[in-house]
């Protein structure tokens, strides 16, 4: 009951899907199918593949500063890093067109967030507890790599399947940060070295 309580807390408006300005992506990435969902930094985009018919997301970057532009890529850095991890989405590709950049990625069809706001009642204990478990598993493997997500709320928590099948994935590493350098040395307060 308690950990019910915790995911409401994490709730946050959900924007509205807009219309589809991706015009940038090269054809051989396949298909446009919808826009899944839009903000002020960036549109989610569903595409099917044309070789196989899979689907898969495409996150447009609404077009920034050029002194802004590395956030982008340390998005598509940080989440590829990290794309091994089963509770973690698989990031493909960085595409950079003249206006937009973007980055390619598994498809995972629902939002936790969406799930939590519709449901009747409150999740088992059991559910809660696997759900919370599988997140808690990501957050500890960014953590053993030196990576803070610094989002984790319930629209960047998906998920495929049902019941005991239902597989997590946390998503969005838009706000993330290395706090291990390279050389080792924890870096705190994103950039001040200890």
């Amino acid at each position: 009951m308690m950990l019910h309580t915790f995911f409401l807390a994490l709730t946050v408006p959900f924007s509205v899907a807009a219309q589809s300005t991706i015009t940038e992506l090269p054809p051989n990435y396949g298909t446009y199918h919808s826009t899944l969902s839009s903000s002020l930094l960036s549109k989610i985009h569903l595409f099917q593949c044309t070789t196989n018919g899979s689907l898969f997301a495409v996150k447009e970057f609404m077009p920034r500063e050029p002194e802004k532009e590395h956030k982008t890529i340390s998005e598509f850095e940080i989440g590829k890093s990290l794309a091994s991890h089963d509770h973690i989405v698989s990031i493909f590709d960085m595409i950079h067109g003249p206006g937009s950049s973007f980055q390619t990625m598994e498809y995972i069809p629902h939002s936790l967030r969406d799930w939590v706001m519709h449901m009747d009642g409150v999740p088992t204990d059991d559910e809660a507890a696997c759900i919370f478990r599988q997140i808690l598993d990501a957050v500890a493997y960014m953590h053993s790599v030196g990576i803070a997500h610094l989002d984790l709320k319930l629209p960047n928590v998906m998920f495929a399947g049902e019941g005991p099948d239902r597989l997590i994935k946390v998503i969005d590493f838009g706000c993330a940060v290395r706090f291990v350098g390279v050389d080792g040395r924890t870096v705190l307060n994103r950039g001040t070295l200890i």
